[in-house]
């Protein structure tokens, strides 16, 4: 039997590849990359990396290619004491891979090349697994099989985390009430906080998501830090100084301590500060794990 797991995500891993140029090209430009870096990275891997590393008990239900990108990644999150039990190997698919252009300011462009190792199916989202675990956390990039997931997870007595980014992808769904109800604590960001209320004040924004569903919403605000709406009340603090080369990474970073604080049942104004700094250390060198370390460091 497999051992229990305080956090079960559900969602994408991929390969990051960094391309560090002067500037992002223009129309017919060619630019001279000073720097090609090749990371692991997707949301759920990121978020789950982040988590071990400090002490979190968690594993993974995804997928990747039958490759070289599939291994390294499998490598990378078994390396990082995340369990692969569930992180199924798609025999006729090339894994997941994001890349990632960004320029001497820090500002950055992303192209997505999903396959069918994107993200897991339904059936790999089974009772089972779920009850190895006290907690679920997902994305919204696949939000039918999200809200089934977050759906089951409650069924079976898990609490369950949602990070939500809108306008993402084209196809996805206007009313996202099907995965708020199932959600606990909701992640979001500035932009997706008003697409999803209407309201350009970010503290009116959290109390009307908090009537959607979950009883806790954080929202990041870049620069400006991050925004807590929890059951204590509303806590707004700034983001903590950092010398920025890449962003990338650091909103899952700073769920991924907030989570952890929440599960340790740290006060509120602590959990904010704790997930504002890791943030921070997020954004110092390129990749989705910059500044972690191993578990048992």
């Amino acid at each position: 039997m497999d051992d229990p797991l305080d956090v079960i995500g559900v969602g994408d891993v991929d390969v990051d590849i960094f391309i560090r140029l002067p500037h992002r090209p223009g129309p017919d430009e060619k630019v001279v990359a000073t720097e090609v870096r090749k990371c692991p990275g997707g949301m759920i891997g990121n978020f789950l990396v982040a988590l071990a590393s400090f002490g979190t008990r968690c594993g993974i239900i995804g997928v990747v290619g039958d490759d070289a990108d599939g291994r390294l990644i499998r490598a990378n999150l078994e390396q990082r004491r995340v369990c692969t039990h569930a992180l199924r190997t798609h025999p006729h698919a090339a894994t997941f891979t994001c890349v990632i252009m960004i320029d001497a300011d820090g500002e950055k462009s992303l192209i997505l090349l999903p396959t069918d190792a994107f993200w897991p199916d339904m059936e790999d989202v089974t009772p089972a697994r779920l009850a190895r675990a006290r907690h679920l956390h997902t994305t919204a990039d696949r939000p039918v099989i999200a809200a089934a997931a977050l759906a089951l997870a409650h069924e079976l007595g898990l609490q369950t985390s949602l990070d939500l980014e809108v306008g993402k992808f084209a196809d996805e769904p206007i009313d996202w009430s099907d995965l708020l109800t199932h959600t606990d604590i909701l992640f979001t960001n500035r932009r997706s906080c008003r697409l999803l209320t209407g309201s350009d004040d970010v503290w009116r924004a959290v109390h009307l998501l908090r009537h959607k569903g979950p009883d806790c919403v954080a929202v990041t605000c870049g620069a400006a830090g991050a925004v807590l709406c929890d059951e204590t009340g509303i806590i707004s603090l700034p983001a903590k100084p950092a010398a920025a080369v890449d962003t990338t990474g650091a909103g899952d970073r700073f769920a991924a301590a907030l989570l952890h604080a929440r599960l340790q049942a740290w006060p509120s104004d602590r959990q904010l500060q704790f997930a504002l700094l890791h943030a921070s250390r997020a954004v110092e060198d390129l990749g989705g794990e910059a500044g972690l370390y191993l578990s048992s460091d």
